[in-house]
């Protein structure tokens, strides 16, 4: 078949690109006659159902369907008419060829050193690359010549630790500085705005555009809710809508229906049913850190104790769930990555172990699921009311603020603790180098593959050899009854140091990776 179609396919090898390193996906231009096409569709399922991807490929004219691929993975238009089998072949052909193929590492032409690379973001149209680095700088990346087409080498006046863009052209930047800035990359080197109300490192920002809302966290433990539709120069009006001492990031899920919270105990918050507008009044008080100790001690502690009924599934808005099941042999403690899936139904998140002689990446699912799907069910913990010792007093004084008089003796009602869920799905030990730096992981966009820093390179991961995605396969239906480990597709050693950051493009099959001696290496999709 393939030397009889190859033949007949007059295919235009004129790529619009060179093949030299670093040039964007190779695109061919073919002409398929009709006749050429049918008889292509009368082999082409019967091949795929003998097996491996390699054997598929071995079989069929790439350059013949090569168009249609790009097409599939860029737009997911002809996917539609696919099977699922074939779906999961073209993409798994695809991810295990991803490759270094450029890099950028500060010169002469380009200016000084920006030092380390701790976030990498793109634009939702996929044309530029914003770096947030560690020497107070803002580098800004042209995705087709790769090259750098702006430096703010005085964004922030410290560290600069995340980027999040509000639409094309305009992004926010926060920073060690305590405070956030919004760029437009149209206009000057100046910020349009800052906003101030942190009083500590700001580590991460979310945006909803629809709702004219920022979110923004740092390590002054505060979730601060800013409305960008009323800023005034430096002004904001800003709520503090979330503070506990242990905070460490907080990620929206694509379809805003989540918040969920990092901290460095050990265990992970969500909100589900996000409603910003009461979310003060609902959680005024609430400290997940004073719940988790007192599930963790069996002590009732009425400030935490009162919030049980959010835990709730009759509780319409702003539920809470509090996740603490991780991988035998993860004593977890700071869980300083976080990340969720582009279809909201799991997040990911890269701990370190309480003896940080380990570290670990784990996926959790967030769904609402039905409680027969549960592994656990929606039960508390009924608890005598007893004394409670000195040493669980101190660990309270410390979870609250020192303003606040809680008398751990009154409790109205009859003391009940919520009983956490199993919610861990996946996991996977990852190298425990470059301590005390944050790794930023990323989700592909299909999100069937995981980009995970792994010493000095990156490491792919997937759910299954054949690149599946679980919740696409099973829907709500997904119902972990074990956690499993995570599959890896391949690791690509290109820096010179640790890596600290990675991400892929939103548009096209590319992945970047930052490392902390300031190079940022450009990895793509091969045939």
């Amino acid at each position: 078949m393939n030397a009889e179609l190859l033949k007949t396919c007059e295919v235009e090898g004129n790529p619009k690109q060179s093949h030299k390193q670093g040039s964007p996906v190779v695109v061919f231009r073919e002409r398929l006659t009709i006749k050429l096409w049918a008889r292509f569709k009368a082999n082409f399922y019967r091949n795929i159902e003998k097996g491996s991807p390699s054997y598929f490929f071995r079989q069929v004219p790439v350059a013949a369907i090569i168009k249609e691929v790009i097409n599939y993975i860029l737009t997911d238009k002809i996917g539609r008419t696919y099977s699922t089998r074939l779906n999961d072949l073209l993409r798994t052909k695809l991810f295990y060829n991803i490759q270094p193929v450029d890099a950028f590492t500060a010169s002469a032409a380009t200016g000084p050193s920006h030092g380390a690379v701790f976030n990498l973001q793109f634009s939702p149209d996929g044309k530029k690359l914003v770096s947030a680095c560690e020497k107070k700088s803002v580098l800004v990346f042209d995705c087709v010549s790769r090259k750098q087409v702006l430096a703010l080498r005085e964004a922030h006046t410290d560290c600069v630790n995340a980027i999040t863009f509000l639409d094309d052209r305009r992004f926010f930047s926060c920073s060690d500085d305590t405070t956030v800035a919004l760029w437009d990359l149209r206009s000057s080197r100046e910020p349009l705005c800052r906003l101030r109300g942190h009083t500590s490192w700001v580590k991460n920002v979310e945006v909803i555009p629809s709702q004219g809302v920022v979110l923004s966290s740092g390590f002054d433990w505060k979730l601060i809710c800013w409305d960008i539709n009323k800023i005034s120069g430096d002004n904001c009006v800003n709520t503090t809508l979330l503070k506990t001492n242990d905070l460490m990031r907080t990620k929206l899920s694509p379809d805003g229906s989540k918040l969920v919270v990092s901290t460095s105990s050990g265990y992970i918050m969500v909100v589900h049913d996000l409603n910003l507008t009461n979310f003060q009044e609902d959680l005024k008080l609430f400290k997940p850190s004073l719940y988790r100790l007192m599930q963790e001690t069996l002590t009732i502690i009425p400030e935490a104790a009162k919030y049980t009924s959010r835990f709730k599934k009759s509780c319409k808005n702003n539920r809470l769930e509090l996740i603490s099941d991780f991988p035998s042999g993860d004593e977890s403690t700071a869980i300083s990555s976080l990340e969720i899936h582009p279809n909201s139904w799991c997040a990911l998140s890269r701990n370190t172990s309480a003896q940080h002689d380990s570290e670990w990446t784990c996926l959790h699912d967030i769904q609402e699921l039905p409680r027969k799907n549960h592994l656990d069910e929606d039960e508390d913990i009924e608890i005598d009311r007893s004394s409670t010792n000195s040493y669980t007093r101190e660990r309270i004084e410390y979870a609250l603020s020192s303003e606040e008089d809680v008398n751990l003796d009154e409790l109205n009602e009859i003391p009940r603790i919520h009983k956490n869920k199993r919610r861990l799905l996946y996991f996977s030990e990852e190298s425990n180098v470059g301590q005390g730096f944050i790794k930023e992981q990323a989700f592909s966009p299909d999100g069937r593959l995981v980009s995970s820093p792994f010493g000095f390179g990156v490491r792919l991961l997937a759910f299954s050899p054949d690149c599946e995605d679980p919740w696409t396969k099973q829907g709500s239906q997904l119902a972990p009854t074990g956690s499993k480990c995570l599959y890896e597709v391949r690791t690509n050693i290109c820096h010179g140091n640790v890596v600290a950051c990675t991400k892929f493009s939103p548009v096209e099959p590319v992945l970047v990776s930052g490392c902390i001696q300031g190079k940022i290496a450009w990895h793509q999709m091969r045939l």
